[in-house]
């Protein structure tokens, strides 16, 4: 019972957005390499961000002990303590590299599938009728599809993988709490 944006418009509130989804991800079908590796970067930064506090924690355990509680161990602190940092320091270059490698694909990704559906748009309006664009401003027509396919070029660059990580991060946080202490 809303009204349309336009005559004979489709409903936005009626618009299955999974669907619409779907039909974006068909266009990532001819670079499923570059997808892929996507993913794993992605994973390998969400993992990087996770390990650090689990080493500062071993920092804090087993080598900044109080004096009264220190036990005889097989390790000495101070090479412990080196090789944690170093730990922190390869986890860090880790992370750097996995994401300039995300950040690398999901622009190039980004732009090559806006570009197709970019292509595919201006394909569509060149079967309009003539009569469609004798009822419409064509500037406003051009307008309206460049504004859209740039707002979905910054959805597929900047949304999808601020959602994707963000995901990983807060399961992984919890699969970690739980792991730690699920009592």
């Amino acid at each position: 019972r809303r009204l349309l944006p336009e005559k004979n418009g489709p409903c936005p509130a009626c618009v299955n957005r999974l669907a619409t989804l779907g039909r974006i991800a068909q266009y990532l079908k001819p670079y499923r390499g570059r997808a892929v590796i996507l993913g794993i970067a992605s994973i390998i930064t969400t993992v990087s961000e996770l390990v650090p506090p689990l080493i500062t924690l071993r920092i804090v355990d087993d080598v900044f002990v109080p004096a009264a509680t220190v036990t005889t161990s097989s390790a000495d602190p101070r090479s412990l303590l080196g090789w944690l940092v170093l730990g922190l320091i390869g986890i860090r270059i880790v992370s750097w590299g996995a994401e300039w490698a995300r950040g690398w694909i999901v622009t190039w990704l980004g732009s090559r599938v806006t570009a197709a559906i970019r292509s595919q748009l201006y394909k569509q309006l060149e079967l309009l009728s003539l009569q469609f664009y004798d009822k419409r401003q064509i500037g406003a027509v051009m307008s309206r599809v460049t504004r859209d396919a740039g707002m979905l070029q910054d959805f597929l660059i900047e949304g999808i993988p601020y959602l994707v990580i963000n995901s990983l991060m807060i399961l992984g946080i919890l699969g970690l709490l739980l792991n730690m202490s699920w009592t």
